[in-house]
């Protein structure tokens, strides 16, 4: 089961969406399955929205769900807490009862609505469709008190689990406070409307990673982004106008409703990829020893090294198996498994290009559960990372045999070599992850194989 946390400040406007017809006529039957003071049948009936025949008043829902909000001693920047409880295609078809008492439970922990409580917040439940329903909750209680949302995506994704256990549905793995934000669903729209595979987010982040990847500076990272085609905006510090301290990309073809482009940020793609952690990458790895001036100027890049990186790699695989099989740490084998990622992401490069393809998309998958994650590589790790950057470096060249070999031997050496260390260090093949599944939890190793 799947939970969805959004939050505003239009009631009405929310309670016309949920009864009405949906975007594409997808809502059937909209209709109420629980409310907070609906545990009586006939009560909740009395809250139903009438239909005149062309749409549901919700007026009425609206005025009894807003009065708590009169009491407050001052208004709220949020007053309506939305969320959405979805079950798997393939799940059983839950009932009507069956979904109340999961938004019961689910309130009850997020703490919205706890059971028992009298002066807790106003709310609703909403059915149009047979995998989901809707809650929406009034962000002041009934005590006169404003209600408290802290922790609220992470408690909702734990009622999931538990609702996934007592309903016998699929189980979805935890959610994980260090993974990448993902595409709204209006930003993926959006590239369906444009007739892209992929919203922007996803490609800036890629083509950001793999700048920051063949670049060993500030310099030369900002120069690599605009030769990809990206727009760029620089932020210069406040005490020193000269110095660099952030960024903003945008893919050319995705402007807003007045025509300007659409910015992201470097931590807004992914925290990893803010400036500072970007640094901190850059510095291990014998790049990024000096701040650049306004505008920044030539850069030259320093002479290849002239080993093969596949031979590279392949006088790592024993160190690599040797670091896994003696105990390392959990930052250790993150620090690993993230560079191995960074590798995975060139090869995929070099063999798909630019039009993502099951490599690079695994390779995506993999990097993803490590964004918001601090770090700076150490030991082999920055071997790994050296050997990636030559390798992105080179694909101007189309050295894509290189790249083929190197992910013959990486793929055979993350496949024969699980039964000779241990598998939460490196997790499964790239070859054998499903692209798009949700980031690991909690303690878990690279791509979801569970520490001890």
């Amino acid at each position: 089961m799947i939970g969805k946390v959004s939050r505003g400040n239009d009631t009405a406007g929310l309670l016309r969406y949920l009864f009405g017809p949906g975007r594409a006529n997808e809502h059937a039957d909209p209709h109420l399955v629980a409310a907070w003071d609906g545990d009586d049948p006939q009560a909740l009936a009395g809250w139903q929205p009438t239909h005149d025949g062309r749409r549901h008043d919700v007026r009425a829902l609206t005025a009894v769900l807003e009065q708590p909000l009169a009491a407050l001693p001052r208004r709220l920047s949020k007053t309506v807490w939305h969320a959405s409880l979805r079950a798997a295609p393939d799940d059983r078809r839950l009932s009507d009862e069956e979904w109340a008492d999961a938004a019961r439970h689910a309130l009850h922990l997020v703490g919205l609505a706890p059971a028992g409580d009298d002066g807790a917040c106003r709310w609703v439940v909403v059915r149009h469709a047979e995998d989901h329903v809707h809650l929406l909750v009034t962000l002041a209680r009934q005590d006169g008190t404003s209600a408290r949302t802290s922790n609220d995506y992470r408690r909702l994704g734990q009622a999931c689990r538990e609702l996934e256990e007592r309903y016998g549905l699929r189980r979805t793995p935890p959610r994980e406070s260090t993974a990448t934000r993902r595409p709204t669903r209006a930003e993926n729209e959006k590239a369906t409307r444009q007739g892209r595979a992929e919203s922007s987010r996803q490609i800036l982040r890629r083509e950001v990673r793999l700048a920051a990847l063949s670049s060993d500076g500030t310099a030369a990272f900002l120069v690599d982004l605009r030769a990809r085609g990206l727009l760029v905006k620089l932020r210069y510090s406040a005490q020193d106008p000269g110095q660099v301290t952030g960024y903003a990309v945008a893919w050319p073809g995705d402007r807003n409703r007045d025509g300007r482009p659409v910015w992201f940020s470097g931590s807004r793609l992914s925290d990893d990829l803010s400036l500072p952690r970007l640094q901190r990458t850059w510095r291990p790895v014998g790049g990024d020893r000096s701040a650049i001036a306004r505008p920044p100027g030539e850069h030259r890049r320093p002479a290849r090294r002239p080993a093969d990186p596949v031979d590279v790699v392949r006088g790592l695989l024993p160190h690599l198996r040797h670091a896994a099989v003696r105990g390392t740490s959990g930052n250790e084998v993150d620090d690993l498994a993230r560079a191995l990622a960074h590798l995975l992401l060139a090869v995929a490069r070099a063999v798909e290009g630019a039009r993502a393809g099951p490599l690079t998309r695994t390779a995506d998958a993999h990097l993803d559960t490590f964004g918001r994650r601090p770090w700076r590589p150490r030991g082999t790790a920055v071997t790994v990372l050296r050997a990636a950057q030559q390798l992105t470096r080179e694909q101007d060249e189309g050295n894509t045999a290189a790249a083929l070999r190197l992910a013959d031997e990486l793929t055979r050496f993350i496949d024969g070599g699980r039964s000779a260390y241990r598998a939460e260090a490196l997790g499964p093949s790239p070859a054998a992850t499903v692209p798009g599944r949700s980031p690991r939890g909690r303690g878990e190793g690279w791509c979801g194989q569970r520490r001890p």
